[in-house]
């Protein structure tokens, strides 16, 4: 598998962290996060996106199926009467915004302002980044709606670029990208 790796200030963090993704997961969150910036109307979303990206970012946006918009419920711990409550207050829209709506992601996508879609860079590493590499050079931490993230501060970026590399990964050094999957 082929890593980018980067160091990052980003506003969540008290310090530097080392952060390493699989490119492909790197690349995925920063293009959604780009279509997020650039989009102003649902148009533009609709002609930019990929299709199946639309379809799940106009059914978390609640046009379509509950189960589409309250995906992002089940990531994290167990909310308790989150789902009901959702559901009780689910209004389905039958007819996707017109092309010239605004588009307003963190308005009007629950995952998105939720901090759910696209998924976080940390949430991403706890999956992708072996287990005992993250144990033993960094850390794992719950967030109450989130789930599990891993970080590394950015003292252990030299070990873990060589542990993966030992394990047959590439990993190439693409701060551009790496930030690019953060928030701002």
């Amino acid at each position: 598998m082929e890593y980018v790796w980067g160091v990052v200030d980003h506003v969540m963090a008290e310090e530097p962290e080392f952060v390493v993704l699989p490119r492909e997961s790197a690349e995925e969150v920063a293009g959604i996060l780009r279509l997020f910036e650039e989009c102003s109307t649902w148009g533009e979303l609709r002609t930019k996106a990929d299709p199946k990206l639309y379809d799940q970012v106009l059914g978390m946006a609640g046009y379509g199926e509950f189960a589409d918009s309250a995906a992002h419920l089940l990531v994290g711990r167990e909310v308790p009467r989150a789902l009901a409550t959702a559901k009780a207050n689910y209004e389905p829209t039958q007819q996707p915004p017109g092309d010239d709506e605004p588009f307003r992601p963190f308005d009007q996508i629950g995952a998105a302002a939720d901090g759910d879609f696209p998924p976080d860079p940390r949430y991403l590493m706890n999956l992708h980044v072996p287990s005992d590499i993250v144990d033993a050079h960094g850390e794992r931490f719950e967030t109450v709606f989130n789930g599990v993230y891993a970080r590394f501060p950015e003292s252990a970026a030299e070990t873990v670029i060589s542990d993966l590399e030992r394990r047959g990964h590439t990993c190439v050094p693409d701060s551009a990208l790496v930030t690019a999957t953060f928030k701002t």
